[in-house]
């Protein structure tokens, strides 16, 4: 349907065709009249000459009919912090305007508002003992224009002994599957337990070897066996890596050379801070260097000679262990 506005004739050949154009613009606005009109009354509309006003309808339709009533189910109401029977009421489409509600009628003849509402339904909870008996749940409205025909209500028939095992098999449940809960967790707890026990379980041992001639603070090479855990002993470096925080204990032992004629001692040191010394040993005497010190995950301790001197391979050791690692 086309309407635009005609243009004003300059001269008589534009007036008929501005004559003709007017003619198709009102048989237009006939048109569109008349479906206005046709909507409105559709719609309970009525026209006036400056607005529209809606007629209220002769009945109010409610999608608000409890179709069904469902059977009870076991539910734990976390407000009284018990198990209930739940009977619910729907499922509802819309409410309606001015809202319902539903109201319920126990086996006793009492009534009882919904507990909740929800997705849809109405709700209520039943605490045990439970009646047995025909629980009716039933659609009332404010509006005093609503019939009663308009609403509806349901019935459900409960029996006591089936709720009891309602309930029960529920409560059984829960135990079930918190049980399975429990048996996760205490798995997982195992786990981290096993995973303390082996990282708390550091030691070493190394061996010298061989005989070796070394100047003041060079570091003595000692190498580490299959006695090594976390591989913490860099036997190429010479070096002890602290893997996590705790109190270690270091023993090193080391004997001069026979007939070599020099005197070296050795020592002990975390991140090249002297933590343990022993002054130089005659030819067959052993030297030992021992100690108890507290170092932070990364710090490293190294066994270095105290001292120019010739240590003997054979007899010569340097072993460490955890005494016991920081609380976590």
């Amino acid at each position: 349907m086309n309407t635009h506005c005609c243009s004003f004739p300059k001269n008589s050949k534009e007036l008929k065709s501005t004559k003709r154009c007017l003619d198709l613009q009102q048989n237009n606005n006939s048109i569109i009249q008349s479906f206005i009109n046709q909507r409105m009354k559709q719609n309970n509309l009525h026209h006036n000459d400056n607005f529209l006003i809606f007629l209220k309808p002769r009945t109010r339709t409610y999608l608000a009919y409890p179709s069904t009533l469902q059977h009870s189910t076991a539910v734990y109401d976390d407000n009284t912090d018990q198990w209930a029977v739940m009977l619910t009421c729907g499922h509802f489409t819309s409410l309606g305007n001015p809202l319902v509600s539903v109201q319920w009628q126990t086996p006793s003849g009492h009534s009882l508002n919904s507990t909740f509402y929800s997705n849809g339904s109405f709700a209520l909870l039943l605490t045990t003992p439970v009646p047995s008996g025909n629980y009716t749940c039933r659609v009332v409205s404010s509006d005093s224009q609503v019939e009663d025909s308009q609403l509806g209500e349901a019935t459900l028939s409960l029996d006591q002994t089936e709720a009891r095992m309602t309930l029960f098999e529920a409560k059984l449940e829960s135990v079930y599957r918190h049980n399975q809960a429990l048996v996760v967790e205490n798995a997982k707890l195992a786990k981290q337990l096993e995973d303390v026990a082996t990282a708390s379980f550091v030691t070493f041992h190394a061996n010298l070897w061989r005989d070796v001639h070394l100047q003041h603070g060079d570091s003595l090479l000692f190498i580490a066996g299959l006695d090594n855990s976390h591989g913490a002993y860099d036997s190429a470096l010479g070096q002890f890596t602290a893997p996590i925080n705790g109190t270690y204990f270091f023993i090193v032992s080391c004997a001069a050379q026979k007939g070599a004629g020099h005197e070296a001692g050795i020592m002990l040191t975390a991140d090249d801070d002297i933590i343990c010394y022993e002054d130089g040993s005659h030819e067959g005497v052993m030297s030992v260097c021992h100690v108890a010190v507290h170092l932070l995950e990364g710090q490293r301790v190294v066994a270095k000679s105290n001292g120019e001197g010739y240590f003997k391979g054979l007899g010569s050791a340097f072993t460490g262990f955890l005494i016991s690692a920081d609380p976590v």
